[in-house]
């Protein structure tokens, strides 16, 4: 699977849009997303949005990555931002409680506002 297939950056002038398609149940797909975000959560005071407008599913692997590496963006005082989340998997982020430490905001153009803030 090429990672271009299932994550397209966006390269902005202050921070990075991840746009994440498809499904992301399986191991590979959990190691190209964890790959991604760790490239940016290693980097003091990164700025990157998650886009979920296009994921189908999003597996308990992925789900864990998420988590661990939005604990390494805090660390590193950088922030990550996820929006446009379908609302099965908004349901799973509150049934799992992520949605008390993740940063989730409604659309794309809040999430823009919002990072581009200080």
């Amino acid at each position: 699977m090429d990672a271009n297939e299932i994550i397209q950056v966006e390269e902005k002038s202050n921070y990075t849009i991840l746009h994440l398609i498809g499904k992301f149940v399986s191991e590979e797909e959990a190691s190209i997303l964890k790959t991604y975000l760790e490239k940016y959560s290693t980097q003091k005071g990164s700025r990157v949005i998650l886009d979920f407008a296009y994921v189908l599913y999003f597996s308990s692997i992925s789900l864990g990555i998420l988590a661990k590496e939005d604990e390494n963006f805090n660390k590193n005082l950088s922030k990550l931002l996820i929006c446009n989340v379908p609302e099965i998997l908004q349901n799973i982020f509150n049934l799992t409680k992520l949605n008390m430490i993740l940063n989730i905001v409604g659309t794309l153009e809040e999430a823009e506002k919002e990072i581009t803030m200080k």
